[in-house]
C-alpha cells in the first residue's frame, strides 16, 4: 500500500500545481512602475544636455533668436509629453500594487481553501467509487518471497497441511475474499479438516449476505461440515440445514444430508421421499447412481413396492455396464513401515478407506482395523459403503489410502501415520499396495 499512496500524493501535488499557480503568480505591476521612473530621469538628463547644446550655438551665432524660441519651446514641449505619460503609469502602478498588496490576504485564503477542497474532493471521491478495498485485499493476499519459498518446500514435500495454514493466515485479514475462503474450505473438507471447512463456509456465508446475495447453496455445504465434524446431525448442522432450506427449499446438498440422516436414524420412507424429491429436483446430479441405490435400499428395508428409475439421455442402460457398476471392487493390502513399528500399539485402529476423485469428501467405502492384523488384505466393494447414497459402485476412480489412529477416530490427527493416497479405478478389479510410512504432523 506504500506505493498507492506515493502515487497518490504525486497525482495530488500535480493537481494542485495547476489550480494554485494562477493565484501564487507573482506581480509585475511593481518592476513597471520602476521602468518608468528611470525613464523620466533619462528624458530630463536628456533635455538639459540638448538646452545646454541650443544655448552653446546661440552664444556662437549658430542659431538666432528666434529659432532659438522656436527649439527650446520644441524641446520643452517633448519633455512635458514624457513627464505626463510617466505620471500617468506611475499612478496606475501605484494603485494596482496597493490592490496586489491589500489582496494577499484573500488570495492566501482562496488558496487555502482550493488546496483542502481538492484533497478532500478526490479521497471522498475515490473511497466512493474506487478500488481501495480491493487494492488492499490484494496487498494482504500477496505472499513474501520467503513464504512463497516455504509453500515450494511443504508443495514438494506432499505437505498440504502447510499450505492450508498459509493461506488461511492470509485469508484471516481478508474475510471478504470469497473465492479464496471457498477455496480453502473445500481443501479442508478434503483433507477431512470439518471444523477448518465449517470456520470458512460460514465466512462465506458472512460475506455474501452482507452483498445481500444468495447463500443458500454455502449454507448446504456449511451443514456437510458440521455434519463430518461432529459424526451426525448436530445442533449446528441442523440449524445450516435450516437455514439454507429456508432461503432455498430446493437446495440439494441440505436435502442429501437430510436424507443421509433420516437412513441412520432408521426412517427408512422419509429417506427414499428426500431422495425422491432430490433427483426430481436435479435429475442430472452427479451422484445419481448412488441416489438411485438409497432409495431401492430405504424402499426395501421400509417394505415399501420398488420403484422404476428414469435413465438420464447421457446414462448408459445396457445390462453389461449396470452389472459392472454393481460388480465394483479394489484388492487393498495394508503394512507398517518399519521405521514406525515403535510409533504404534496392537491396539491402535487401522482405517483404510476410498474416496471419489471428485466429489464429495466422505468416504465411498471403508474398513476398520487393528494393528495387530497388519500386514493384511481386504477387499473393498459396496458391501463397505458408508451409506447408500455414497458406494464404491458411484465411481470410476477413487483414491484409497489408510491410517493408523491413535485416538481410535476416523479423522486425521497429529501423531497418526498414513499412507500415500493411490488412485485405482474400480471397473478393473484393480489392487492398492498402500505402506504407512507418513506421520500427520498437523
Amino acid at each position: 500500500m506504500t506505493a498507492f499512496w506515493v502515487y497518490a500524493v504525486l497525482i495530488i501535488a500535480l493537481a494542485l500545481i495547476f489550480v494554485l499557480f494562477p493565484l501564487l503568480r507573482k506581480n509585475t505591476d511593481t518592476s513597471m512602475i520602476i521602468d518608468a521612473e528611470d525613464r523620466q530621469e533619462q528624458n530630463i538628463k536628456i533635455f538639459k544636455e540638448r538646452l545646454a547644446e541650443l544655448e552653446k550655438e546661440l552664444a556662437a551665432g549658430v542659431l538666432d533668436n528666434q529659432t532659438f524660441t522656436a527649439l527650446k519651446a520644441e524641446l520643452e514641449l517633448g519633455l512635458l509629453d514624457d513627464v505626463d505619460s510617466g505620471n500617468a503609469a506611475q499612478a496606475s502602478g501605484a494603485g494596482k500594487e496597493t490592490l496586489s498588496v491589500s489582496g494577499q490576504k484573500p488570495y492566501r485564503l482562496m488558496s487555502a481553501l482550493l488546496t483542502l477542497a481538492t484533497i478532500g474532493f478526490s479521497l471522498a471521491l475515490y473511497f466512493k467509487i474506487g478500488a481501495y478495498d480491493d487494492q488492499k485485499q490484494l496487498e494482504s493476499m500477496r505472499f513474501a518471497p520467503a513464504e512463497i519459498a516455504q509453500a515450494r518446500e511443504a508443495a514438494e514435500s506432499g505437505d498440504m497441511g502447510s499450505l492450508v495454514d498459509q493461506l488461511y493466515s492470509k485469508l484471516k485479514t481478508s474475510p471478504d475474499n470469497v473465492e479464496g475462503w471457498m477455496l480453502l474450505s473445500r481443501t479442508a473438507m478434503n483433507m477431512e479438516n470439518y471444523g477448518l471447512a465449517a470456520e470458512g463456509f460460514q465466512t462465506v456465508v458472512t460475506s455474501l449476505e452482507k452483498r445481500g446475495e444468495d447463500a443458500s447453496a454455502v449454507y448446504g455445504l456449511l451443514a456437510q461440515a458440521r455434519y463430518f465434524e461432529s459424526g451426525g446431525m448436530s445442533i449446528a448442522a441442523q440449524a445450516a440445514v435450516s437455514q439454507a432450506l429456508s432461503k432455498d427449499p430446493n437446495e440439494v446438498n441440505a436435502i442429501g444430508l437430510k436424507a443421509i440422516h433420516a437412513f441412520d436414524q432408521k426412517n427408512y420412507g422419509q429417506a427414499a421421499g428426500l431422495w425422491e424429491s432430490l433427483l426430481t429436483i436435479a435429475p442430472e446430479h452427479p451422484a445419481r447412481g448412488s441416489i438411485e441405490a438409497g432409495i431401492a435400499r430405504a424402499r426395501a428395508m421400509a417394505g415399501m413396492p420398488s420403484m422404476p428409475m428414469v435413465a438420464r439421455s447421457d446414462e448408459p442402460t445396457d445390462n453389461a455396464e449396470t452389472n459392472q457398476l454393481g460388480a465394483a471392487s479394489i484388492n487393498v493390502s495394508v503394512a507398517l513401515g518399519e521405521a514406525f513399528l515403535s510409533d504404534v500399539s496392537p491396539s491402535d485402529t487401522v482405517f483404510v478407506f476410498a474416496r471419489a476423485v471428485s466429489g464429495p469428501p466422505m468416504p465411498l467405502a471403508a474398513s476398520k482395523h487393528m494393528v495387530s492384523e497388519l500386514p493384511l488384505s481386504l477387499v473393498l466393494d459396496d458391501s463397505k459403503s458408508m451409506s447408500p447414497q455414497l458406494r464404491l459402485s458411484s465411481a470410476n476412480e477413487v483414491r484409497v489410502m489408510a491410517r493408523v489412529s491413535k485416538s481410535g477416530q476416523p479423522i486425521a490427527q497429529p501423531g497418526d501415520i498414513e499412507t500415500q493416497a493411490v488412485v485405482v479405478s474400480t471397473r478393473a478389479n484393480a489392487s492398492a499396495n498402500l505402506v504407512l510410512d507418513q506421520k500427520v504432523s498437523n
